[in-house]
């Protein structure tokens, strides 16, 4: 395994932890965090949702494989605590320096089962 696929693998477990560990030191200065073509999100953002996310959903993902050990893509689904799902590809590419640059997640939605989704999930998130 290397040290790229131990940053994903790493990265992704301490993600879905409720009481997590701060992760920036992963991200570059120039991460981004992307939904279906969303207007990017800066890691803090990223970061904090993930909070509202577990105590809201329950999010999995497959096994991530790569080609270049660069990009790392795997299946994700998520399913809300009313039962609604979403199913998608997940992507992380990681940089020369060995952070965390881009996180890319696609859902297999029309845009507007995206945003009815979406919607319905984040309505009590605070600054939704």
């Amino acid at each position: 395994m290397t040290y790229n696929s131990r940053l994903v693998d790493y990265f992704t477990s301490e993600f879905y932890q409720f009481e997590v560990t701060n992760l920036a030191h992963l991200a570059a200065p120039d991460f981004i965090f992307t939904i279906n073509s969303s207007a990017p999100m800066k890691f803090e953002e990223f970061e904090g949702r993930r909070r509202f996310l577990f105590l809201n959903a329950a999010i999995s993902h497959g096994e991530f494989k790569s080609t270049d050990d660069a990009h790392f893509f795997a299946s994700v689904e998520i399913l809300t605590l009313e039962g609604d799902r979403a199913i998608g590809e997940i992507m992380f590419n990681v940089n020369d320096d060995g952070l965390l640059q881009k996180v890319d997640v696609n859902y297999e939605f029309t845009k507007a089962e995206f945003k009815t989704f979406f919607d319905a999930l984040f309505k009590n998130y605070p600054s939704a």
